[in-house]
């Protein structure tokens, strides 16, 4: 770890989990009063230190951080010997292992909470904030989901039915720890076009985390394989289940990005239109990760964010 890409006040722990996989964790305090406490859950393939500004952002506003690199991720322990392959079983994994983290920094009890608790994940991190929450109902206060995971783009609705069938198969024949078609690791060069046609337009807020990746190469976690894409469509389906959203009651902010061409806003609007204190907010002009898009797209969703927490 390298105290840099780091806040001031982080602490950054290992913890293990039953199945004995090491789980990097972090809590961070803010610098002044404690207004609240806030657990997020970040996206595939990435880890603590990509999330340095915003952390900082949500100190900024009195907010207590807490945060983890999810199992094959970061540093915490991969799944396989080939450190870059991203795999999971099941998406249950990351619930469990969720479930560990707050109850190690003992967020998974109401008795004696003073200050309120939130929960904000991002992308695949959103979509398993959503699943935590139906499944853990009344440990948060809020949620806000930013780009959540409802819904992966496999292209035009024939290509996509092509591409279920292609990885049920893959998996079927013992393939599934082997990457899916295109998600081989990419050149320096491919990953900054991912990044500029997908990711955020600001090219600055890319060039950190180039700096921090080339600081530590470990943090690296390369493509999907076809038991990761297996596991994810599973877990969708869950998701996408009648009376499933309908069950998480809490009040619930989800941006979504106007420019979305990684998850499917369609699927995301089906799926949280239907949450009883449900709110959908389209960031305009912004690609995916709208948390370390251009100051501009990240004042418009900040707006709205202060306003929700109240902070």
């Amino acid at each position: 770890m390298s105290a840099e890409y780091f806040p001031k006040n982080s602490k950054i722990e290992c913890l293990q989990a039953p199945d004995g996989i090491s789980l990097r964790i972090a809590s961070i305090l803010p610098e002044g009063p404690v207004r609240g406490q806030i657990v997020v859950v970040n996206g595939h393939r990435e880890y603590l230190e990509k999330y340095q500004e915003f952390f900082q952002d949500l100190l900024d506003r009195g907010l207590q951080v807490f945060s983890m690199d999810l199992r094959g991720q970061g540093l915490s322990g991969r799944l396989l010997e080939d450190r870059h392959r991203s795999y999971i079983n099941s998406f249950d994994l990351y619930l469990s292992d969720l479930a560990l983290v707050l109850t190690h920094f003992g967020l998974m009890s109401r008795r004696n909470r003073e200050k309120p608790l939130y929960l904000l994940g991002h992308s695949m991190g959103g979509h398993i904030a959503f699943r935590f929450l139906h499944d853990h109902p009344g440990v948060f206060d809020k949620a806000v989901l930013l780009s959540p995971m409802m819904g992966i783009n496999l292209g035009p609705p024939l290509k996509a039915q092509l591409s279920r069938w292609l990885i049920k198969l893959a998996c079927l024949l013992g393939f599934e720890k082997e990457y899916a078609p295109g998600q081989e690791p990419k050149t320096g060069e491919e990953l900054q076009l991912l990044v500029s046609d997908l990711l955020t337009h600001d090219v600055s807020r890319y060039e950190t985390e180039s700096r921090i990746m080339t600081s530590n190469p470990d943090l690296y976690s390369g493509g999907a394989t076809f038991g990761w894409l297996r596991a994810a469509l599973q877990s969708i389906q869950t998701v996408r289940r009648p009376g499933y959203a309908e069950a998480v009651k809490l009040p619930l902010l989800a941006f979504l990005a106007e420019a979305e061409r990684l998850v499917v806003n369609d699927t995301a609007h089906e799926v949280l239109k239907r949450l009883p204190n449900g709110r959908i907010e389209i960031v305009r002009g912004a690609y995916h990760e709208i948390y370390r898009e251009t100051d501009e797209i990240r004042r418009e969703m900040w707006t709205v964010l202060e306003e929700f927490l109240a902070v």
